[in-house]
């Protein structure tokens, strides 16, 4: 499912992308300049974004609810979808994040909406834009000192790939929508999950 909502994105950002100052504009706001750079920054910025997400849910409460709340909308998934799940949103929200929104209208726009693009439905995710503020601000920071998407993408699909399978196989719940586990699936009734 996450395909088809960011495929359009992707699709629309490159097309932008090339209308507004054609191929050098589509590999200078992707790939940039020293693609080795971008790809060495986002594996460095991602290290310690994976570590500290990890530890953090593993020791304080707050954190752990919102894990559990996660895990509980996409269940424990094999590599495969972890690796299609962060690959499309990588790709899709640093596209239109950075190459586009922040490249036009800067950084705190950019990281802003972001965040707001990560409000959730759900109590128990509140914090969740507010980690998304904070990725945002590295995510844009990659993309403002090498002036193109690649690092912050590079970064952004490290950390989700390592903590949807982090969090799928520590709280191993189970998503209707995924089907990947042989547990039984959660109960339609409760709402929440339960607390720490």
């Amino acid at each position: 499912m996450a395909v088809l909502f960011y495929l359009p994105v992707i699709l629309g950002c490159l097309l932008y992308l090339v209308w507004s100052g054609g191929a050098y504009a589509l590999e200078t706001r992707t790939v940039g300049e020293d693609p080795l750079v971008g790809l060495g920054l986002g594996l460095l910025a991602a290290a310690p974004m994976v570590g500290i997400s990890q530890a953090v849910v593993g020791r304080i409460g707050v954190f752990r609810r919102l894990g559990r709340a996660l895990a509980g909308i996409t269940g424990p998934m094999s590599w495969s979808p972890c690796l299609l799940l962060a690959a499309s949103a990588s790709v899709g929200e640093e596209l239109l994040f950075r190459a586009v929104i922040q490249e036009h209208l800067g950084l705190a726009v950019g990281v802003l909406l972001f965040a707001a693009a990560h409000v959730p439905m759900e109590r128990d995710l509140w914090l969740w834009p507010v980690l998304a503020l904070g990725a945002g601000l590295i995510f844009g920071g990659l993309y403002e000192a090498t002036g193109a998407a690649l690092a912050s993408t590079v970064a952004h699909f490290v950390v989700s790939l390592l903590n949807l399978r982090f969090l799928g196989q520590r709280f191993g719940v189970q998503s209707a929508s995924m089907g990947s586990s042989t547990r039984p699936p959660r109960s339609p009734t409760r709402l929440r999950p339960p607390s720490p």
